[in-house]
């Protein structure tokens, strides 16, 4: 598979807390079930204030899709029963 057909996620969340955690497993799965060749960076906005501000992010939890292009964001409670429809990925199946 090519550079150019991975998918780039990043996932803005605020600090450590169990809520976050669980999210970022439950992404995890989800991803690893349906998609396989992707890249998830997690970055904390406390930690990492500029790069919020730099990417323009409004809200946490905000998961962006950086690639395949267009982008797309979705902010707040994920819709994990139809995520990989929400991104835009027709060439990936939701085996959630």
């Amino acid at each position: 598979m090519n550079i150019k057909d991975e998918v780039i996620l990043k996932l803005y969340l605020i600090g450590c807390s169990t809520a976050s955690n669980d999210m970022v497993i439950k992404l995890k799965s989800l991803l690893d079930i349906s998609i396989k060749n992707y890249k998830l960076e997690i970055i904390d906005i406390l930690k990492h204030p500029q790069q919020t501000i730099a990417d323009n992010i409004l809200a946490s939890p905000t998961l962006v899709k950086v690639n395949p292009l267009p982008e797309k964001r979705i902010i707040g409670n994920f819709p994990f029963n139809s995520l990989i429809a929400e991104l835009n990925l027709p060439n990936f199946e939701n085996k959630y």
